[in-house]
């Protein structure tokens, strides 16, 4: 295997075996639908292969609700209370661009992810065992224990 794609299948299988917090729900989601692919998912039992269709039908869920929160997380910061009672106090000449006077009802966002986490937990998939069947799979191919070249 080249050794770049080597090294990006492992940091992959990282992500998901070591449970990278870094990543978003939904990426973590397509990792793990990728890996079970790759590791022959036509060759699976017939419980994990229902799970990973579960898994396969929420991933648009899992897509929104990250997208969703991140609009929460970034609209955070555009919230910005201006007293011009301070202004005094202030040694330049400070101005407000448009948009920060812009008053959002976040109350529908809020309302649309609860209801996609209600729908996800109502299809709850095992993900443990899709990340056993990966590891396993994982581990007998060699692919957690392969040295990866730097020579790119």
């Amino acid at each position: 295997m080249h050794a770049k794609v080597l090294k990006n299948l492992q940091q992959v299988l990282q992500n998901v075996l070591f449970n990278n917090h870094n990543i978003g729900q939904s990426l973590k989601v397509n990792y793990i639908i990728s890996l079970c692919s790759y590791y022959d998912n036509d060759n699976m039992d017939t419980e994990t292969s229902v799970e990973l269709k579960k898994l396969v039908d929420n991933a648009l869920d899992y897509e929104l609700l990250d997208r969703l929160i991140g609009f929460l997380r970034s609209n955070e910061y555009h919230k910005f209370n201006w007293e011009p009672q301070f202004q005094h106090e202030l040694k330049q000449k400070v101005g407000l661009h448009a948009t920060y006077n812009l008053n959002v009802d976040l109350s529908n966002i809020i309302s649309e992810i609860e209801t996609i986490r209600n729908s996800i937990n109502n299809r709850s998939v095992n993900i443990s065992l899709l990340i056993s069947f990966i590891a396993k799979r994982a581990k007998e191919s060699g692919d957690l224990n392969k040295d990866v070249e730097e020579n790119d």
